[in-house]
């Protein structure tokens, strides 16, 4: 299995001895950083990588759930420009998500650099009302 993932994913998990536990039905897996972050690694199209966390379940109340997409988005606008990540629906829009792409075949150290950038912002999210 490890043969066929992200370059930079593969020797980032050789490194570290790092568990993963099962590979998902698309290939995915979850990593578990710090004890706390729950980072979805799955395939993208060409060998990229998406890394994906949930950063809140959406409130039920219309209103509410449009009031913390309002407070998210607000707060994602000034680190469009200067960060990989960015915010996303759930596809059943129930949940609000952070991804990060990875290029193909990115080394390990791409990879490190990656995970750390995407953690950093899962934490800066969830200083935010509503989230975490």
């Amino acid at each position: 299995m490890i043969e066929n993932m992200h370059t930079g994913l593969a020797g980032y998990l050789r490194r570290t001895g790092m568990e993963t536990g099962d590979e998902r039905e698309d290939g995915g897996m979850v990593l578990v950083v710090d004890g706390q972050y729950r980072v979805y690694c799955h395939p993208a199209p060409g060998r990229a990588l998406v890394l994906e966390a949930r950063l809140a379940r959406l409130p039920e109340d219309g209103a509410a759930a449009d009031a913390l997409l309002a407070a998210a988005l607000l707060a994602a606008a000034p680190r469009l420009a200067p960060h990989a990540q960015a915010l996303a629906l759930a596809p059943d829009g129930a949940a609000l998500l952070l991804q990060q792409w990875l290029g193909a075949d990115g080394s390990v150290a791409e990879f490190e650099k990656g995970l750390e950038d995407f953690i950093n912002a899962i934490g800066y999210y969830h200083t935010l009302p509503g989230m975490g």
